[in-house]
This record gives C-alpha cells, structure tokens and sequence, in this order.
C-alpha cells in the first residue's frame, strides 16, 4: 500500500519547517544537499553530464541549487529554466556551497 498525503498537509508541514529556518532558503539548500549527494552516487557508477530542468517553484530552486553544488564539484552541467530567472548567488559562485 502507498500512502500519499494531502496538499494541505505537506503545506502544513512544510510551513512548520520554513519557520525553523535560520536563514532563507535553508530548507531548500538541505534538500539540495540530499539531492546533489544522490547524484555523485550515481555519477560515480555512470561518470557524464547533469541537465538540470527547474521549474519556477520550490523544487526547481531545490534543482537549481543542487546543479550550482554539482558544478563547483566539477560535474558538468547544464540548466533549463521555462523563463528567465534571477539566479541565486550561489549559483554566480564558484566558491563551494557550504554543508549544513
């Protein structure tokens, strides 16, 4: 059996968690973290190029700051936005990302 939870509940959830934050987009930066750390596992058993398609919404910024992790490890990469984006600093950095 899956168990899903509501939309309602997720933001419920996630409103908790962004309240907790101790700087803006901490949140989004773990997540990152998780996701660009995913990704080295992978790359290492099947070395190649990242392509990173972010979406305007949370999960895209999750996407965007994971390629950012990924490239100042070295990792090529390419990204995709559906419209122009004012990019993060972290992503204009070349300077690596600190680890929360």
């Amino acid at each position: 059996m899956r168990y899903a939870f509501s939309v309602d509940a997720v933001r419920a959830a996630e409103e908790r968690l962004l309240a907790q934050q101790s700087y803006p987009d901490q949140l989004m930066q773990l997540a990152a973290h998780a996701v660009a750390d995913a990704a080295a596992v992978m790359l290492a058993a099947h070395p190649g190029h990242v392509m990173i398609l972010a979406g305007s919404g949370g999960n895209g910024g999750d996407g965007l700051f994971a390629g950012a992790l990924l490239a100042n490890r070295g990792t090529p990469s390419q990204h995709s936005y559906p419209r122009p984006v004012t990019l993060p600093l972290v992503l204009r950095s070349r300077k690596p990302a600190a680890k929360f």
